[in-house]
C-alpha cells in the first residue's frame, strides 16, 4: 500500500468562505446597531444688546412671561394654554384701530417653549408684529 500517494492527491486546505461570511455579518450587525452622534460644529454667540432701542410709537399689547412660566397680559394673569392666548389676544386686537405690536417681555429663566407658545398664540390671532423687550448692556453691568 502507498500511503503517500493518496496523501498528495487529496487537495488539503481551509475553506475561508464561512470565514468570509461571518466577517460580513459583523460588519452589516456593527453598521445596523452603530449611532452615529452628530455634533454641531457651529459655535452660536447670542447677540447682545448695546443700548436700548428705541420706545415704540404705536401702543401695543404687552405679554409677560414669568421664570415659572406664567403668562400676563398687560399684567393680567392669563391661561399659558396656546388657544387660550389665541382668543385673549384676539379680543384685545379687535378693540383697535390699527394692528397693534405683542411685545414679549420674557424671564431670563422662562423656558424657551413659553415663548413660543405666546409667538404662536399670537400668529393664530393673526398678529404679525411681534417685539422683544432686551435690557442693555449697561443696565446689566450696574446690577439694575
Amino acid at each position: 500500500m502507498n500511503f503517500r500517494l493518496a496523501y498528495r492527491e487529496r487537495n488539503v486546505g481551509v475553506n475561508i468562505t464561512p470565514l468570509v461570511d461571518v466577517v460580513f455579518l459583523m460588519l452589516i450587525f456593527m453598521l445596523v446597531s452603530t449611532t452615529f452622534k452628530q455634533e454641531s460644529e457651529i459655535e452660536v454667540r447670542l447677540p447682545e444688546v448695546g443700548e436700548e432701542p428705541p420706545p415704540l410709537q404705536v401702543e401695543g399689547i404687552r405679554v409677560t412671561i414669568d421664570a415659572q412660566d406664567r403668562v400676563f397680559i398687560d399684567d393680567i394673569r392669563v391661561s399659558a394654554d396656546r388657544d387660550d392666548l389665541s382668543v385673549r389676544l384676539r379680543e384685545i386686537a379687535a378693540g383697535r384701530d390699527e394692528e397693534p405690536t405683542v411685545t414679549i417681555r420674557a424671564d431670563a429663566e422662562a423656558r424657551h417653549q413659553a415663548v413660543i407658545r405666546v409667538m404662536d398664540a399670537a400668529r393664530m390671532a393673526r398678529l404679525r408684529r411681534v417685539a422683544f423687550t432686551t435690557r442693555s448692556l449697561e443696565e446689566e453691568e450696574n446690577g439694575q
